[in-house]
């Protein structure tokens, strides 16, 4: 498990765009999928010696972002949509991917 008490992101600039297809410009910082994860969930069952790779136990006391700005782009719809947010100032306190418990 990760534990951290506390990310602060000061004056990050974030450009979101999704293409025509739906495709996220942040999908492809992932790297391209492999030809398993494109098939039915039915087909892509581990063989039995294989395990399962554990999903990432994280948690973190407090998330801030300060000043924060973010560009959408988005040419998914009939008319292109682009807006942005500015000035951002967001916090998050006891964040966690754990099903079981919080921070702490």
């Amino acid at each position: 498990m990760y534990k951290l008490d506390e990310i602060t992101l000061t004056n990050p600039d974030v450009r979101l765009a999704r293409n025509a297809s739906g495709v996220l410009n942040v999908q492809k910082l992932a790297g391209s999928p492999s030809p398993e994860a494109s098939k039915p969930a039915a087909e892509t069952v581990p063989a039995k010696d294989e395990k399962e790779a554990a999903p990432l136990d994280l948690s973190i006391k407090h998330v801030g972002i300060d000043g924060g700005h973010i560009d959408i782009d988005d040419q998914l719809m009939k008319e292109h949509v682009q807006l942005a947010l500015s000035n951002l100032a967001v916090t998050l306190d006891d964040f966690s991917t754990c099903t079981d418990r919080r921070y702490g």
